[in-house]
């Protein structure tokens, strides 16, 4: 592990939230101590606060004498992610609506073109998760309610982990961003606010 100046707790839960999220640990894999100290090469206290962190969060769950077991997200948990984000989202562009400048408009361009200049060299789920929240938090910025957009951030990054422990296993493995982020930013510049929300609307409800 490349040790920077990032305290090596939150390297440590990086670390293991990315392997969750790329698919490379499931629900039937056990994580221990032990092994994370041995593989990241740190000590056990930011390696045993990680995973504290990661249980307070629900991410893992402790068993006794074994070690740490990944909470599957259930299909019950997942219609409710997408029904709040359904609310959040389109609560929020709505919001937003009247007051989108063409400084923000300029931004979400920009942003869609990086999107499509990094899905080029950087393919895996973890990836396509983050160029999805980032696109989505930035349009969501525009509404200007700190506390909204907490909650949606929230709601995503359990969307991304949702998305590989039951919905990438059932339908494959998503490839890379499709055009409905073009037709949000599409529907925004012409003005267009019905088509701009069901562009948002189809977006949250395939976003698993």
């Amino acid at each position: 592990m490349n040790h920077t100046s990032k305290p090596l707790t939150m390297m440590v839960y990086d670390y293991v939230y990315g392997e969750i999220t790329n698919g490379n640990l499931t629900c039937n894999d056990i994580l221990t101590e032990a092994s994370l100290t041995e593989k990241l090469s740190v000590s056990k206290s930011p390696v045993r606060e990680a995973l504290i962190m990661l249980c307070e969060e629900n991410v893992l769950q402790a068993i006794p004498r074994m070690g740490y077991r990944i909470v599957q997200i259930t299909p019950a948990q997942v219609a409710k992610l997408i029904e709040a984000r359904d609310a959040l989202e389109c609560f929020m562009l709505q919001k937003s609506w009247p007051s989108i400048t063409e400084v923000q408009i300029a931004q979400l361009q920009h942003q869609r073109e990086h999107c499509k200049r990094d899905e080029l060299v950087n393919t895996s789920i973890q990836d396509n998760w983050r160029r999805n929240i980032d696109f989505h938090m930035l349009l969501a910025s525009f509404c200007s309610n700190e506390y909204l957009i907490d909650a949606l951030g929230r709601i995503l990054k359990m969307s991304a982990r949702a998305a590989n422990q039951y919905f990438v296993n059932v339908r494959g493995i998503p490839h890379g961003d499709n055009d409905i982020h073009d037709r949000i930013v599409a529907g925004i510049v012409s003005r267009d606010y019905e088509a701009t929300l069901e562009a948002l609307r189809e977006d949250v409800r395939q976003i698993i």
